[in-house]
């Protein structure tokens, strides 16, 4: 382990605990056979949401029995402010029915049919319009070639080091930053430029290639973070805000 490494370890293990806020609330899916492990992460949501005075709202009766063959999902809901980017400011708590529940009904089959076809179509047309110039066109065609894509399969690369990243970012001052943000952020410069116009693309590459080396480090696959890399599109932005650039001395 390097000087640099030591210190960023040190640091870690002696900084005060980082408060949970709305902004830390996740998308998340529990399936019928982890309703209980959805129970408990609902109930933390409640208790984040009831300190900043917020309402959650459910699609169900929450004194009834819950439904069966639905599973729960926590959705927040967001919403843009310059210069902060996408704040969450509110939480929905939805009973949401199977894959398996809707193909027992006509409707539902009718619905799955359109949605899968429509998304097997969407990977076709995107696989033969490659971003960059001169890049091999890749139209899948496997059934494993449509169930499988670089961004699916990598984007345990980013969940490893994502909340150290969140935190990191936060002391940088942006306090508004969440894991599903900085996903979208590093996912597309387009996206980037909107939410924080100030902050050069350059920086937000640094966090990626920071993210890479720590995620070699640990001994797992980059995945969808060189992806990122890749496909981003860079955009130049002559105006700084705030300066990101000694990140990768988290590594």
């Amino acid at each position: 382990m390097n000087e640099s490494t030591a210190q960023a370890v040190e640091a870690e293990q002696t900084a005060p605990p980082t408060t949970v806020t709305l902004q830390d609330v996740e998308k998340k899916y529990f399936s019928p056979e982890q309703l209980e492990a959805g129970s408990q992460y609902i109930n933390e949501v409640m208790v984040i949401a009831s300190a900043e005075n917020v309402e959650p709202v459910f699609n169900f009766e929450t004194d009834g029995e819950f439904p069966e063959g639905y599973g729960l999902s926590i959705i927040p809901l967001t919403k843009r402010v310059p210069e902060r980017g996408n704040l969450i400011y509110g939480v929905v708590i939805a009973a949401v029915p199977t894959v398996e529940l809707l193909a027992s009904v006509e409707s539902g089959s009718n619905y799955i049919n359109k949605i899968v076809t429509d998304a097997l179509l969407r990977q076709i047309s995107a696989g033969a319009k490659p971003k960059d110039e001169g890049a091999q066109i890749a139209i899948p065609f496997k059934l494993d070639e449509f169930t499988t894509t670089s961004r699916s399969s990598g984007l345990a690369a980013f969940n490893l080091v994502a909340s150290d990243y969140v935190k990191a970012l936060k002391t940088k001052g942006l306090k508004f930053m969440s894991k599903p943000l900085l996903r979208q952020v590093l996912a597309s410069s387009q996206f980037a430029e909107q939410q924080f116009p100030r902050i050069s693309q350059e920086n937000w590459l640094v966090v990626l290639q920071s993210m890479a080396q720590h995620v070699k480090a640990k001994g797992m696959e980059t995945g969808v973070l060189d992806h990122w890399v890749s496909t981003r599109d860079e955009v130049e932005i002559d105006v700084t805000d705030i300066d990101l650039t000694d990140l990768d001395s988290m590594v």
